[in-house]
């Protein structure tokens, strides 16, 4: 009989763990909440793991055999998914994937190469990346940072002298 690994037992997950159960399948269950819903499905393996604890579901899934993985609304498994598939030479994501599907920077950049239309989106990391990005996004949309208090906040020119008064003394 195959074996399927599902990461994730909570309440989203319980369809999968009861469809596979349907079909036949043998089932390993993983998540870190030993009361989750799913795991109180008769039949099913219990694996009390966190789902985004790699090394730990990778040495789960060998010694459970396992035949496939999945997980299902719920994101940063994924990379455990694609871990385990490359692992054991399962069908599966790869792990640039994962990180795609997971990242929503590198998600971005990937469907704009693709030619898919998005937002404008900055992938900042310190807090004068932030604030350049801003100013920026405000020239771009705006003209400047006076239209920009006048239109989008709509504050008066009174209001914006009394803001440059007390912030740029």
């Amino acid at each position: 009989m195959k074996k399927i690994m599902i990461l994730g037992a909570s309440i989203l997950q319980l369809p999968a763990i009861k469809k596979a159960k349907e079909m036949g399948l043998e089932v390993v269950v993983v998540d870190m909440n030993p009361d989750a819903v799913g795991f109180q499905t008769e039949g099913i393996e219990k694996e009390i793991i966190s789902t985004i604890d790699i090394p730990e579901i990778v040495k789960a899934a060998k010694r459970h055999s396992i035949d496939g993985i999945m997980t299902l609304a719920t994101d940063m498994p994924m990379r455990a998914v694609a871990a385990v598939a490359k692992e054991m030479n399962l069908i599966g994501i790869s792990a640039d994937t994962a990180v795609k599907a997971t990242n929503k920077a590198e998600m971005r950049k990937a469907l704009k190469k693709a030619g898919v239309p998005i937002p404008v989106f900055y992938k900042v990391s310190t807090k004068e990346e932030y604030l350049e990005a801003v100013f920026e996004t405000i020239e771009q949309d705006y003209g400047s940072e006076e239209v920009f208090m006048r239109k989008a906040l709509y504050l008066t020119p009174k209001a914006i002298e009394a803001l440059r008064r007390k912030y740029l003394v």
